[in-house]
């Protein structure tokens, strides 16, 4: 059985500073996701919850780890969380961990933490299609894909009005 946890996190100092290169200090608190599992026969992913939306993270997790090599290996279990959604605990965060920790476990294949992180962040601009990133840098073009549908967005230098196509 897989038992994995990742704890919601407030930011002590730095609240949107993290993605425009100035300094944060984040701290774990006692909230979490977790997720208990055993690998499952086949590549699915089958939790039983009573968090909702939960499955669109779980699928970005899993194909953002399929890109770093990990094998497509299913899991069947419980997800459960303590960490309120909408209330800047990093709820998403700690949904994405606990998943991908479970995932690389009854795959065996394994991340340094620092590689796990980004995988992460990665996955939750595939599940969500918010990149904190491109949104800071003055100048830049992103291309998402919301619905089935490209979005262009342009992000104008600061002091200038940016463009949604």
């Amino acid at each position: 059985m897989i038992a994995v946890r990742a704890p919601g996190r407030v930011n002590l100092i730095g609240d949107h500073t993290d993605y425009n290169e100035g300094f944060v200090l984040p701290l774990a608190i006692d909230l979490e996701t977790v997720v208990r599992a055993r690998p499952g026969d086949d590549a699915e992913i089958r939790l039983h919850s009573e968090t909702d939306g939960w499955r669109p993270y779980a699928a970005a997790v899993a194909g953002v780890l399929a890109e770093r090599g990990r094998t497509a290996v299913g899991i069947e279990g419980t997800l459960s969380s303590s960490v309120p959604v909408g209330a800047g605990l990093s709820s998403s965060a700690a949904l994405e961990v606990s998943l991908a920790l479970a995932l690389c476990a009854a795959a065996g294949f394994e991340l340094p933490p620092l590689e796990l992180a980004l995988a992460c962040q990665e996955a939750e601009l595939v599940a969500t299609g918010v990149d904190l990133l491109a949104s800071s840098t003055p100048g830049a073009t992103r291309v998402t894909v919301r619905l089935g549908v490209p979005v262009v967005h342009r992000f104008a230098p600061a002091g200038r009005t940016g463009d949604l196509i």
